[in-house]
C-alpha cells in the first residue's frame, strides 16, 4: 500500500508545478502549471464522456477511439469541455502541496493554455496581534443623577398626561392646530390637505422648516399666505433650495394643559401614593439607565483602546462579505417597511456600488471589532456553557455570546478587575 501511495504522490509532483507568493492583506498568489501527462489524462476523460454522448458512423456509442475524437474536435475543444473540473481538481491539490488553508473562495486571475498555467489569489486566515492588551486601564466615569434630571423626567410625564383644551385666542407655539393647507412650487401642488392636526412646535422640520412659526398669531377661522425657501439639504431633492408658496386656513385651535405636580399625578401614572414616591422611582430608573449607558460607552472606549494597540490584517474578501451582510440586514429592515433595496437606493439617488462604498467604513470597523473579540476569546480561553445558551431569553448564536463575554472580559481588564495571567 505504501508503495502505491508513494507512486501516486510522485505522479502528482510531476503533474503539477506549484509556486506561491505571499501578498499583502492575508493573501497568497498561487501559480499552478499543469504537466502534459495530467492534461493528457484530462483529455482522455473528456473524450470518454463525449464518446457516450455523440454518434459517429462506423463506431458504437461509447466506443469511439480517442484519436478519432481528437482529429474530429481537436485538443482545445476536448480540454475546454473539462477545463472547469480540471482547474478545481488541480487547485485543491495545489493547496495541499503548498500547505495553504483558504478561508474563502479564491479569485481566478489568469489561465494560459500553452502550457496550461493557472494563477489564483487565495484568501488566508486574518492576522490579529493584540499586543499588551492586558495592560490597558481606563477610569470608569462616575454616574450622578441630580434633581434637574428628575424634574425633567417628571416634566415628560406631565406632557404625556396632558389634556387638550379648546381656546378662543390666536395661535401660539405649542398649540394643536386644525388646518387646511395648500402648498405649491413652480406652479405644481406639492401639499394639499384638509383638517390636518399639527402641533405647532418651534424649530420643527415638519411639515417644512419654518412653517409652524409662520402661523403664530393667526386667528381661528382666518387665512394666511406666505412663502418659504427650503434648505439646500432638504430630504426631497426635487424641492431642495426651492420656494414654496402656502395658503393656510386655521379651522380650530387647542392648547395643551399640563396636570399639576401632585399626588393625583402620581396615582394617575402608576401605583404610587405620593408624588415623592414617584420621584424616587424616577430617580432609580434614571440611575439604572445612566449606569447602563455609562457601561456601554465605557465598553466602546475600551474596545477602541485595544483596537489602537492591535495589528489586524484580513483579506479583502472578508470585508466584501461584511458589506454583503450589512446590505442583507438593511434589506430585512426595509422589507418590514414594505420597501425593497432598489426602492431605497432610488429614493437616495444612489447605485448599489455607491451604497457599498458608503458603508465600507462601517463594515471595516465591524469586521475589525469582530476579529479582535474572536482573538480575545482564544487568548482568554472563553467558553459558553449549555446552561448559558439556554438562559438567553432570545436564542443567540454561540459566536454572539462569546463576543459578549470577550467584551466583558476587556472591560474587567480595563477596570483592573482581572488578575495578570
Amino acid at each position: 500500500m505504501s508503495s502505491v501511495s508513494g507512486l501516486f504522490e510522485s505522479m502528482r509532483e510531476t503533474s503539477l508545478k506549484v509556486t506561491k507568493e505571499k501578498l499583502g492583506n492575508c493573501q497568497v498568489a498561487l501559480t499552478i502549471q499543469v504537466g502534459e501527462e495530467r492534461i493528457e489524462q484530462a483529455l482522455r476523460e473528456s473524450a470518454r464522456r463525449l464518446s457516450r454522448q455523440i454518434h459517429i458512423p462506423g463506431f458504437r456509442r461509447g466506443k469511439i477511439p480517442y484519436h478519432v475524437l481528437v482529429e474530429k474536435f481537436g485538443r482545445e475543444t476536448l480540454l475546454g469541455a473539462i477545463l472547469d473540473e480540471l482547474v478545481q481538481d488541480v487547485y485543491k491539490e495545489a493547496l495541499e502541496e503548498a500547505d495553504i488553508q483558504p478561508i474563502a473562495e479564491a479569485s481566478l486571475q489568469d489561465i494560459q493554455m500553452e502550457p496550461l498555467t493557472i494563477k489564483v489569489v487565495v484568501p488566508v486566515a486574518p492576522v490579529v496581534d493584540l499586543g499588551d492588551y492586558r495592560q490597558i486601564r481606563l477610569d470608569f466615569p462616575a454616574v450622578e443623577i441630580d434633581e434637574a434630571d428628575v424634574e425633567e423626567a417628571l416634566e415628560r410625564i406631565r406632557r404625556e398626561n396632558a389634556q387638550m383644551r379648546p381656546v378662543s385666542r390666536n395661535a401660539q407655539l405649542g398649540d394643536l392646530a386644525i388646518l387646511d393647507i395648500q402648498g405649491t412650487s413652480d406652479g405644481k401642488v406639492i401639499m394639499s390637505c384638509t383638517e390636518k392636526s399639527l402641533f405647532l412646535l418651534a424649530n420643527s422640520p415638519y411639515p417644512f422648516p419654518g412653517f409652524n412659526e409662520k402661523l403664530v398669531g393667526l386667528e381661528i377661522g382666518g387665512e394666511r399666505e406666505f412663502t418659504l425657501t427650503l434648505p439646500n439639504d432638504f430630504p426631497n431633492p426635487d424641492l431642495a433650495g426651492k420656494e414654496v408658496h402656502f395658503k393656510v386656513h386655521l379651522r380650530d385651535l387647542k392648547e395643551r394643559v399640563l396636570p399639576d405636580v401632585d399626588d393625583d399625578l402620581a396615582r394617575t401614572v402608576g401605583n404610587y401614593e405620593t408624588i415623592e414616591e414617584l420621584k424616587e422611582e424616577l430617580r432609580k430608573d434614571l440611575e439604572a439607565q445612566a449606569e447602563k449607558e455609562a457601561e456601554e460607552t465605557f465598553a466602546s472606549k475600551v474596545l477602541d483602546a485595544v483596537l489602537q494597540k492591535a495589528r489586524i490584517e484580513f483579506p479583502p474578501r472578508l470585508l466584501e462579505s461584511e458589506i454583503d451582510e450589512i446590505i442583507k440586514e438593511r434589506e430585512g429592515r426595509l422589507q418590514r417597511e414594505d420597501l425593497s433595496l432598489s426602492d431605497y437606493l432610488a429614493m437616495r439617488g444612489q447605485s448599489e456600488e455607491e451604497y457599498r462604498e458608503e458603508i465600507r467604513p462601517l463594515a471595516e470597523n465591524r469586521l475589525r471589532r469582530a476579529l479582535l473579540l474572536s482573538k480575545v476569546v482564544e487568548l482568554e480561553g472563553l467558553k459558553v456553557s449549555p446552561e448559558e445558551m439556554e438562559s438567553q431569553g432570545v436564542p443567540l448564536p454561540e459566536e454572539a455570546l462569546l463576543a459578549r463575554k470577550a467584551l466583558r472580559r476587556l472591560v474587567a481588564i480595563a477596570k483592573g478587575e482581572v488578575e495578570e495571567a
